[in-house]
């Protein structure tokens, strides 16, 4: 045994769950590193792959090796037969953003298509403009004589106070229950504004330096890419095949996270104007 017990049996807990001899696997990654088609791996299994590369001191202790292969175990086959294929690490990570790209700009399209379409539901709802201005009128009525009193607007998380300013003859009914029971009476159907605001409930839940950092993750994976993609053809195993496909997403993903960013921006922009 070459490894040691424990990483044996860790690499063999990778293959129990890829259900594939070593040979296979090696010769799946090497399809996938050589032509850019997944060759029967899922993304996780990339991943699971990549997480259980051998180490630089592994690599030694292998390179080492001059017996035959079959009388090692098939943690060591798999590993050895891995290190055979060159630059497999930038090549591996090349493949996993491949396999991982679309679903992730997707997210973060998406988030920014919910934001917008939150600001524009906001920005255009008559029902809220009232309910804001009924507020407004009822915050000056009871600063009355103080400078607050006769405000022009007012910032939007003043909102949340609205439940905390409670009736003198019943604590139990808040400022919030007031203006709910005046829309109610005079503006018959005004308790439809949540149906009004769809979008608006997922945009609060968004987390935008979640969705910024994994952004800056894409921008960061696609600059390794083009690293690989401008390193000579000899250094990351000279796969023509391989190039012109990564070649090819390279420009489309590129493109792909440029638009992506600029949805963000936008987005960001109308919410921030919203805040103001």
């Amino acid at each position: 045994m070459l490894l040691a017990m424990q990483r044996n049996q860790n690499v063999g807990v990778l293959l129990a769950n890829l259900k594939m001899p070593p040979a296979q696997v090696v010769d799946a990654v090497r399809t996938l590193v050589t032509t850019g088609q997944a060759g029967g791996l899922t993304q996780e299994q990339i991943n699971s792959i990549a997480r259980s590369l051998a180490t630089p001191d592994e690599r030694k202790t292998l390179s080492k090796y001059t017996g035959a292969v079959g009388e090692l175990s098939e943690a060591e086959q798999m590993l050895i037969g891995l290190t055979e294929l060159p630059a497999l690490e930038e090549r591996l990570a090349c493949a996993k953003l491949v396999a991982s790209f679309k679903e992730r700009v997707g997210g973060v399209c998406a988030a920014g298509d919910t934001l917008k379409g939150a600001c524009a539901e906001v920005c255009g709802n008559p029902l809220l403009h009232l309910i804001l201005k009924i507020a407004l009128i009822i915050g000056n009525f009871l600063n009355a004589g103080a400078p607050q009193g006769s405000a022009i607007g007012f910032q939007l998380d003043t909102l949340l106070k609205l439940k905390d300013v409670r009736a003198t003859n019943n604590k139990a009914v808040t400022l919030m229950h007031f203006i709910a029971r005046e829309l109610q009476a005079k503006h018959p159907g005004a308790d439809c504004l949540k149906e009004q605001l769809e979008l608006a409930p997922q945009a609060a839940r968004l987390n935008l330096a979640t969705v910024r950092e994994e952004l800056r993750d894409l921008k960061t994976a696609l600059r390794q890419m083009g690293k690989v993609l401008d390193a000579p053809a000899e250094a990351t195993g000279d796969a023509p095949e391989f190039r012109q496909f990564l070649g090819s997403f390279y420009a489309d993903a590129t493109a792909g996270a440029a638009a992506a960013e600029a949805g963000l921006d936008e987005a960001d922009k109308k919410a921030g104007r919203g805040r103001q």
